[in-house]
């Protein structure tokens, strides 16, 4: 039981919406700055996990899945956040930027959960 309500608790469902890319090498030193300089972040997301932006910064160091629609499920770090002055990318009809250029513009869904 007491199981079931931290993974209840934890879990975040996102979207859907569409999936702006980002050039892979800008999310690589975002992921390096705030690892070095304890901007949320402890760890690498590792080899072949998208890393993603979201509009809300409370999901930062959440890992889960992407789902995007006709082409699979991938594994995802969260590893950037919007800033406030930004149009929210929800309005904006996005789900988040991720730095796989292949998915650029598809659709999907995020599942997310704290580690």
């Amino acid at each position: 039981m007491y199981y079931a309500l931290i993974v209840a608790t934890s879990l975040a469902v996102l979207g859907p919406g569409a999936l702006a890319p980002v050039d892979p090498m800008l999310f690589d030193e975002v992921e390096l700055t705030r690892i070095r300089h304890g901007y949320g972040l402890d760890e690498l997301a590792g080899p072949g996990v998208v890393k993603v932006a979201v509009e809300d910064c409370a999901y930062l160091g959440y890992r889960g899945v992407l789902v995007v629609e006709g082409e699979g499920v991938y594994p995802a770090y969260v590893i950037d956040c919007q800033q406030e002055k930004h149009t929210p990318l929800s309005e904006l009809g996005l789900l988040c930027d991720m730095d796989r250029p292949e998915l650029a513009h598809g659709e999907g869904l995020l599942i997310l959960w704290r580690r």
